[in-house]
């Protein structure tokens, strides 16, 4: 599974699911045994808010294809333990207000991120703890493998990582100029790449330790990243922006999606290496069934801004947005109808 999310104070962050972690937000959540964090055991039940002018949903995760967890801002927190239908709002950590994103080691580890940094819970109901990772809040986006952890922070293009799931972390080495960061993803947990402002995109062989700068050939500000292997990947942004490398990031080349979709890309993320979707503004999908070589136009109707992605098999994904909007596809990222948030 391969996951991304849009906007700097966020997720989707890029999650990539297996052995390794990599963090880009506010904190570190650690999951009880049954896949669901803690501190979120006390259910507060559906905002009455929740739809049409509703919290932003900024991102959603699942760890297995039973246990998922959807944040957003106004401290937005839900969890599923049935793959999704349905949807209890329980508490984030109390410091958080506005969440960018989440991610989930299988079930055994949660970590949310945004304005308070990261925080994690761990298995047997221990408090929320905010991680020290050497970095200055908010934190952006994360992607996680296992054990290692890496953090990103939007304000200046920060990067700290974790080899032992948010004992220890390390600043790694980045070029002090960077700007703000928005995704990051690790592929295979040794690879991690990641995207920002003004076509930025970084690298890094060795877990996060030392980055260096990939040409994209771009100035557009890039929102999400999303890898199906050491060598292939892809990056989306701005003015309908998708870039694609074959070769680890050393070219990219751009793809054009005209006239299949216009505006700003926010996500990306692949249920496998052949079936992905991109999202953005104004409701736009675009998905692919081969791996990036064709995108075909989906479309989320009621026209909400849709800022996260993610998928639980090849054919079964979500899709999250303004508007407390939450979209599902069975069949690949074809279709994407909207589900309640809360149902019983």
């Amino acid at each position: 599974m391969i996951v991304s999310a849009r906007r700097a104070w966020r997720l989707f962050p890029t999650f990539v699911l297996s052995s390794f972690v990599l963090l880009t937000a506010c904190g570190n959540p650690v999951a009880t045994d049954s896949g669901t964090p803690a501190a979120s055991k006390q259910a507060v039940g559906c905002p009455q808010s929740a739809g049409p002018g509703g919290p932003t949903l900024t991102s959603i995760f699942f760890g297995d294809s039973s246990h998922g967890i959807v944040v957003g801002s106004d401290a937005m927190f839900a969890q599923t333990g049935d793959g999704g239908s349905r949807w209890d709002i329980v508490l984030p950590p109390p410091a958080v207000h506005q969440i960018s994103g989440v991610a989930m080691a299988k079930t055994s580890h949660v970590w949310v991120f945004g304005d308070a940094g990261l925080y994690g819970v761990v298995p047997g109901g221990a408090p929320w703890t905010l991680a020290k990772t050497g970095l200055v809040a908010p934190v952006t986006a994360v992607a996680l493998n296992g054990s290692v952890m890496v953090a990103i922070v939007d304000a200046v293009g920060g990067i700290a990582a974790t080899l032992d799931n948010g004992v220890s972390w390390k600043v790694a080495s980045v070029d002090s100029g960077l700007p703000p960061l928005h995704s990051i993803t690790t592929p295979d947990g040794t690879h991690v790449f990641a995207v920002g402002d003004g076509g930025t995109i970084v690298a890094s062989a060795d877990r996060g330790a030392h980055w260096a700068l990939q040409a994209s050939g771009t100035t557009q500000n890039l929102r999400g990243v999303a890898f199906t292997s050491a060598t292939t990947g892809f990056a989306v942004g701005d003015t309908t922006t998708l870039l694609t490398t074959v070769d680890g990031g050393a070219t990219w080349k751009p793809v054009d999606l005209r006239p299949t979709t216009s505006g700003s890309l926010s996500a990306i993320a692949f249920g496998d290496s052949l079936h992905g979707a991109i999202v953005g503004q104004g409701g736009t999908v675009v998905f692919t069934s081969d791996g990036g070589a064709h995108w075909k136009p989906s479309l989320v109707t009621d026209g909400v801004w849709l800022d996260a992605v993610t998928f639980q098999t090849p054919m079964h994904g979500w899709a999250v947005g303004t508007q407390t909007g939450m979209y599902e596809t069975k069949d690949g990222g074809a279709t994407w109808p909207r589900r309640n948030f809360c149902r019983a």
